[in-house]
């Protein structure tokens, strides 16, 4: 199932629903390195990395321009990739697919705006998969949250960690284990939604800067854990504000 933030044309409907932290101090404070430690403490192993980014870029002028002007493949350290124009309901955009050395998929679209009222918006979306080693995904993180703030001061960045732990948990031990990662961030669930085949949650903690509003709430922290028919296994996501891969 895809939970969480997919970052696609309805980005400019959901900006005004991401909140900033209310703790100055950790503001572009990497999160990562929280968020694997919460997974190994778990008992849980590490798979790899979803990030994916936004940010409004507030130029003036025509995609291929800002393209250039923004350098986001220089910035990103990128070489290789396909770049190739697309034409949308919304406007002109260029998408980019390359995929680094160091085995990360990565997509980069700017979406020129019409309609957008006084103001002449493009949107910037980036979203990198990265494999497994916590220094290459901290150093991916620290490179989109550089790109994005220099893109455009309103910009956000969603991060999931993908792992596993190596036995079966049951009904009653998938939710323990999900409530005990959000009280050790000093955080309760705030909502909770359960299936046959995964449990998710969603809480608030002042660990992490950013926020989404889920209805009247206010969450930056989202745990699920996914059960597998013929499985002994239990795949564990976490992700800040929400998870953005698919489970």
């Amino acid at each position: 199932m895809k939970k969480g933030f997919f970052l696609v044309i309805v980005l400019g409907a959901l900006l005004a629903f991401f909140l900033p932290g209310e703790t100055s101090g950790n503001r572009e404070k990497p999160v990562l390195p929280e968020l694997v430690a919460l997974v190994e403490r778990g008992g849980g192993g590490v798979d790899g990395f979803d990030l994916e980014g936004w940010a409004v870029v507030k130029r003036r002028g025509e995609v291929e321009k800002i393209w250039k002007d923004l350098d986001l493949t220089g910035s990103l350290e990128l070489q290789d990739g396909r770049l190739s124009p697309v034409q949308s309901s919304q406007g002109k955009a260029i998408c980019y697919q390359g995929r680094p050395a160091e085995g990360a998929e990565v997509r980069i679209t700017l979406q020129k705006v019409g309609q957008a009222g006084p103001q002449d918006l493009t949107y910037l979306m980036l979203k990198a998969r990265i494999p497994s080693g916590t220094r290459t995904a901290l150093a991916w993180e620290e490179k989109l949250r550089e790109t994005l703030a220099a893109a455009g001061s309103e910009h956000g960045l969603y991060l999931t960690v993908k792992g596993r732990i190596p036995r079966k948990l049951g009904r009653e031990a998938q939710l323990a284990w999900g409530e005990a990662v959000l009280q050790e961030l000093g955080g309760s669930v705030a909502d909770s939604l359960r299936t046959e085949k995964y449990l998710s949650l969603v809480g608030y903690t002042p660990v992490f800067f950013d926020a989404v509003r889920v209805g009247k709430k206010k969450v930056n922290i989202n745990v699920a854990l996914v059960s597998q028919a013929g499985s002994e296994e239990t795949l564990v996501y976490l992700g800040t504000p929400l998870i953005s891969s698919e489970y």
